[in-house]
């Protein structure tokens, strides 16, 4: 019996194939006390059952704070935080709007004046938090959408202190109003299609700069083709200096800067219809420029739809590679858990051999 005992108690345990968990091999012989040793059998025995450590790495404070005012999808409080801010930029541009009605230019109504000032010191407060909590200072300030944030609480401030100097009768000072537009960009932090659009114009900048080149060149040679060409159904008046048309009124193309007007607008195909040619060789340049716009435009045009096209795809190939990382991250930790239940399977394996050889010794078992 103590023979059969001391052979029950060399455990040799045979489980399913191993995944690789360095502390379940897929054979292994272990005695009842070196098991005992190494793995705590005991503690098995009682119950109490040892759980895998998890390791997770924490985030600074300051590096949640940012996060949860400049990222949307960081968290839920993130979400709600930002949709607050995009409410407010609401609000304020419909307060800039509204304030520049005849009848508040001298004298803006307090309720204006109250959402106008919360807006700001929301808008003041975000800027200075998240200039407080970045990592890095300068790269923060730099950022094209932080100079934008920048440029939506300054004016509120360089007007108060104008004011505070009793300079708000100025002109200057309706310029620095002006610049409360500039809230206006904070809503292209929220939408994804505005910075395709920006990325596209920045990939474009050859085309152009082509595009004003061209333009330029067939400003000022349609408009001197239409000057010459009205000048053939005009005379010169000494008295008023001025050319005058066939029908007694002043020509509207006394000169070629002042045909530049008539070139942009036809050339755009907007059509105005405030300078019109009277004359047949006019009205011949006339079409030819308006033709020329449409073919002149459409080039730069299809080069940033390609670019834009491009950049769709990139974030779309983006999208599905930020979805194959998750999917395989998600294998690895189904492939995690099999590794521990594999490790549990051999541990109760283990358990019910050190039983067998416990009731073998106490003379339970024949």
């Amino acid at each position: 019996m103590a023979a059969q005992a001391s052979a029950i108690s060399s455990i040799h345990v045979a489980t399913a194939p191993s995944f690789g968990h360095p502390h379940a091999p897929a054979d292994a012989s272990y005695s009842y006390e070196e098991y005992s040793e190494s793995s705590g059998v005991e503690n098995l025995l009682s119950g109490t059952a040892t759980a895998a450590n998890t390791t997770t790495v924490p985030q600074s404070q300051k590096q949640i704070v940012f996060a949860t005012l400049d990222d949307p999808e960081y968290s839920a409080i993130a979400f709600w935080v930002n949709v607050f801010i995009l409410v407010l930029i609401l609000v304020s541009t419909a307060v800039f709007c509204v304030s520049s009605l005849p009848q508040y230019v001298e004298d803006t109504p307090s309720s204006l004046v109250w959402l106008e000032i919360v807006c700001v010191g929301v808008f003041t407060i975000e800027y200075v938090t998240k200039l407080l909590t970045c990592d890095n200072v300068w790269q923060f300030v730099k950022g094209p959408m932080n100079i934008v944030d920048l440029a939506a609480i300054l004016p509120f401030y360089i007007e108060l202190a104008l004011s505070g100097n009793n300079l708000g009768s100025f002109a200057v000072i309706r310029v620095v109003r002006l610049t409360r537009v500039f809230r206006l960009f904070k809503l292209s932090k929220y939408s994804k299609g505005f910075g395709l659009v920006t990325q596209a114009l920045m990939a474009s900048l050859d085309a152009l700069g082509l595009l004003v080149f061209l333009f330029l060149l067939a400003v000022v040679f349609f408009s001197s083709g239409l000057y010459y060409a009205e000048l053939s159904e005009s005379t010169y008046d000494d008295a008023q200096q001025r050319w005058i048309r066939s029908d007694g009124k002043v020509s509207p193309f006394q000169s070629i800067p002042a045909c530049f007007w008539w070139s942009v607008v036809t050339m755009t195909t907007v059509g105005y219809g405030d300078h019109v040619p009277l004359s047949t060789a006019g009205r011949l340049v006339a079409s030819v420029t308006m033709i020329s716009g449409v073919l002149l435009i459409s080039f730069p045009i299809t080069v940033i739809g390609s670019n834009f096209a491009k950049g769709k795809s990139a974030e779309t190939l983006a999208y599905l590679d930020s979805e194959q990382k998750q999917v395989i991250k998600s294998l690895a930790e189904v492939h995690a858990v099999l590794e521990v239940l594999h490790t549990k399977q051999h541990n109760i394996n283990l358990v019910v051999r050190a039983l067998q050889a416990r009731l073998h010794q106490a003379g339970h078992l024949t």
